[in-house]
């Protein structure tokens, strides 16, 4: 839904009416709702009262500072601009800062006529200046300045605004979003939960150190013939082993033929030397062995869309088998 933002547009009011005009017509030009004392008297106690309930409402703040510091209230011997700007910041709303580049290009009524003034000025300047602010000499690069700043402000700090009454929903029903929505996180993170814990049921299959007989012919030579023979042979793994090497190649997912060559390429480098060169590992071993991997909750079909024509079928590791090589294949802190 769009948004609309109100902003309360701060400054001293009789010396930087055409700044103040440019800014408003900015801000109007966004969308927004400009805010502004044009219609208060800030020294009058109700009036300020007022003005503190119109910032509390606010979206974003925007002051402006020049060469006026701007009438004083007299409990705390602070100007109405700087009251309310350091009561945004109290209340945590956003604040922009503009302040003109150089005061000593200013002249008559638009500078402090007093030695007190001119020194709170400059304090009140120095403090803002403590947070990131922008620059500006005349209205209309003034005006730019708010566009920018304010635009990058709503991207990186959006906030609640306004938004048309036929386009809201009731407030019942967005009570009822709200708690539908937290049901719905709770569910996801219980569903995580569940689908990175091993499956439940496989307590009674062979699995983790448990050890797995695999079958291969291999090449034997005959030193007086030279003949070549070929021989039945077998070599226990774990299932670890096994998963540790496979499971690398399962994170994005692995079509089923060299799923079987990785399967024969482990068996190879960690069968014993004995067994010079292996020839052929049984079809039927890697199919059990893909199984348990299945039964075990480690693999599962790859869900990925694959092109028109393509038959193939594609493993991949499920969250649970993902954790698992994380276990197994992690380094560990030394």
């Amino acid at each position: 839904m769009d948004k609309k933002y109100s902003v309360f547009v701060s400054s001293t009011y009789s010396d930087l009416q055409n700044e103040r005009k440019a800014v408003i017509d900015a801000l109007l030009q966004m969308n927004c709702f400009p805010i502004g004392m044009e219609y208060f008297n800030a020294e009058d106690d109700t009036q300020w009262n007022t003005i503190k309930n119109l910032i509390d409402e606010c979206d974003y703040y925007i002051i402006i500072i020049a060469g006026r510091y701007g009438s004083i209230e007299k409990e705390s011997g602070k100007s109405y601009t700087q009251k309310e700007y350091e009561y945004a910041i109290e209340k945590g709303i956003p604040v922009l800062r503009f302040i003109h580049e150089d005061i000593k290009r200013l002249t008559g009524d638009k500078l402090e006529d007093t030695d007190d003034g001119k020194r709170k000025l400059i304090a009140f300047t120095e403090e803002a200046k403590k947070k990131m602010c922008k620059f500006w000499t005349n209205p209309e690069g003034l005006a730019a300045q708010v566009v920018l700043s304010l635009t990058s402000m709503i991207k990186t700090n959006p906030r609640t605004g306004w938004i048309k009454g036929d386009v809201m929903t009731s407030e019942k029903s967005n009570s009822e979003i709200i708690r539908l929505r937290d049901e719905n996180d709770e569910l996801r993170a219980k569903i995580k939960i569940m689908e990175e814990s091993a499956p439940a049921g496989i307590e009674d299959l062979s699995q983790g150190d448990d050890w797995y007989e695999v079958h291969f012919d291999y090449q034997v030579c005959d030193d007086e013939e030279e003949e070549i023979e070929y021989e039945d042979g077998t070599q226990v793994f774990s299932w670890n082993q096994m998963f540790a090497y496979l499971s690398p190649h399962l994170v994005i997912e692995c079509e089923e033929f060299d799923l079987k060559a990785l399967f024969v390429d482990f068996v190879r480098r960690n069968a014993d030397s004995s067994f010079e060169r292996i020839t052929k590992v049984y079809d039927e071993c890697f199919q059990e062995v893909k199984v348990q991997f299945i039964a075990l909750g480690l693999i599962q079909e790859s869900s990925r869309k694959k092109s028109a024509g393509n038959v193939h079928k594609y493993w991949s590791l499920t969250p649970y088998g993902n954790k698992m090589m994380m276990k197994l294949k992690a380094i560990k802190k030394r």
